[in-house]
């Protein structure tokens, strides 16, 4: 459902989010390669662990850009900063530089902090009921342009090797630039964020970001689902990482197969083509649908469900085609269902929380729970006796954070139900011009149209939905209704006298309805 007004805005943000996306997945499997050729799957959990400790640092300084910055601006000059970071480490790799543990903790900074602005952004942009409404069909250019980048990674990768990727990543970048002001522009006014939610005081403290989350009990308990969402995610990562170096070593010992990092970047390259496709298909035929049957917070649970239920799979049964799988079901839902429902969650808070609390628990608390992996994986490598098996040990660890998750999705989603209730109104739509009655001429073709604000509905962000039937049932067959231009048209029948009277209902996105009877004569002459 979209307002007359918002496809404008709706294609700027979409474009926007597709190119962030197709970056993000350019970027990725470079990131995975460099660190796994260049280091070993243990680096790998130390080095994401490590970009948390920089976030701490990192999270007061965008605070305090957020504060000296429009919103269309911040974003940009976050976008120019990674990009540009892009062409230097390209640069660099073609000068004969090793960095893949420094890649992969400025990638996992880099991935988090641009697709946070962006949601940041557009949850600044609308009010809670547009911002339900229309995230879902946002969402739709991220999965796009994840599934592109992922197509592009696996058909070029080998070609342009992990360098020539880095470059098209920074020029992909580097096009969103143009975009903000114009979705801020764009926005219909009665789609716009409530300017009073907006107007809270912002903190004074140096922690910024920090200081955001801490107060404030809701986006702290967010935090503390996104930490455990990204410890589980990480603890899959390692489980998936560890599995593909087993595989890789068997078709090796016995067959022979191409380099390790020729395998390891075709096979992450058809991995996410899978999880991408899948996931547009999710956003693009059920997100919408989800929000609309079960609210935010009923969207919520479903992915966290399906987590417990994957990893209690592999736990029963780890062979490497299932554990493949399941990590394809929960990164694919991850990146729609969950990805777009985190984001709506932060629809009903003002501007500090959208942006420095929404930056803190995506930066900050999901790489915290990298660190949370990384301290795990320490012990088990260090303190634990030897011969255990990593895999079984990530994945026993993984089935107790599902519990814990669980738990979290329920209290997050209740108070998502509070916010959204206390900064809503919800009168049902009005009558504001009674509908005329109107005549008719047997034999004769007729298009007759109501005028737009015969109905209104004064609550920000609600859309009408109109429907017209006879008394008696549905249109007689040779008259029809158009609900978006609220036009009646057709060709009467000859020999035609009948008095009709048609039923004309407007209803809001929470099912609240007004109608009014349209009364039409039907004469010979």
């Amino acid at each position: 459902k979209v307002r007359p007004g918002e496809g404008r805005a709706i294609s700027v943000l979409f474009v926007h989010a597709f190119l962030l996306l197709l970056t993000y997945y350019l970027v990725r499997p470079v990131r995975e390669a460099l660190i796994l050729t260049e280091a070993d799957a243990q680096l790998r959990s130390y080095a994401a662990a490590i970009q948390a400790l920089l976030l701490i640092v990192i999270i007061p300084a965008y605070s305090m850009l957020f504060r000296a910055q429009a919103s269309s601006l911040l974003i940009q000059r976050v976008n120019l900063f990674f990009a540009f970071n892009l062409l230097l480490f390209a640069a660099s790799g073609w000068f004969g530089l090793k960095f893949g543990a420094w890649f992969f903790i400025w990638a996992g900074i880099f991935n988090v902090f641009v697709v946070a602005n962006f949601w940041a952004f557009a949850a600044d942009l609308f009010n809670v009921k547009s911002g339900k409404r229309l995230f879902a069909l946002i969402a739709v250019g991220a999965t796009a342009g994840a599934w592109v980048g992922a197509q592009i990674n696996k058909q070029l990768f080998s070609e342009f090797g992990p360098y020539g990727m880095m470059l098209l990543a920074g020029l992909v970048l580097a096009s969103t630039l143009i975009l903000s002001r114009a979705a801020e522009q764009s926005i219909p006014e009665e789609s716009r964020a409530d300017k009073d939610v907006a107007k809270e005081a912002r903190p004074s403290g140096v922690l910024g970001g920090f200081e955001v989350v801490f107060s404030n009990k809701y986006l702290l308990l967010i935090a503390l689902m996104v930490f455990v969402i990204n410890w589980l995610t990480a603890a899959g990562d390692n489980i998936l990482s560890e599995a593909i170096n087993l595989r890789y070593d068997e078709l090796n010992s016995s067959n022979g197969v191409e380099d390790k990092q020729s395998f390891i970047g075709s096979f992450y390259g058809d991995f996410f083509a899978k999880v991408t496709l899948i996931g547009f298909l999710i956003q693009l035929l059920l997100v919408s649908r989800f929000f609309k049957w079960f609210g935010v917070a009923g969207t919520l649970m479903i992915p966290i469900v399906l987590f417990a239920a994957g990893f209690i799979a592999i736990g029963f049964l780890p062979l490497f085609a299932l554990m493949q799988w399941v990590f394809i079901v929960h990164k694919s839902n991850d990146y729609s269902i969950l990805s777009t429902t985190r984001n709506a969650l932060f629809l009903p808070v003002g501007r500090s929380e959208k942006y420095e609390g929404k930056t803190t628990t995506d930066t900050f608390f999901w790489r915290f729970g990298d660190m949370a992996s990384g301290g795990a994986t320490y012990v088990f490598r260090n303190m634990l006796p030897e011969g255990g098996d990593f895999i079984q040990f990530n994945i026993s660890i993984a089935i107790s954070l599902s519990v814990v998750l669980l738990i979290l999705g329920l209290m997050v989603g209740r108070e998502y139900k509070r916010l959204a209730a206390k900064n809503l109104t919800n009168a049902a739509p009005t009558l504001n011009i009674p509908i005329a009655p109107c005549r008719l001429v047997s034999g004769q073709s007729f298009s007759v149209t109501l005028p737009e604000d015969t109905f209104v509905d004064n609550d920000p962000g609600d859309l009408l939905v109109y429907q017209a039937k006879m008394t008696s049932g549905a249109l007689p067959g040779w008259m029809q209704f158009d609900s978006t231009s609220l036009t009646l048209s057709g060709t009467v029948p000859a020999n035609t006298d009948v008095q009709i009277e048609i039923k004309v209902t407007a209803t809001d996105d929470e099912g609240l309805e007004v109608s009014d009877f349209w009364r039409i004569q039907v004469a010979r002459t």
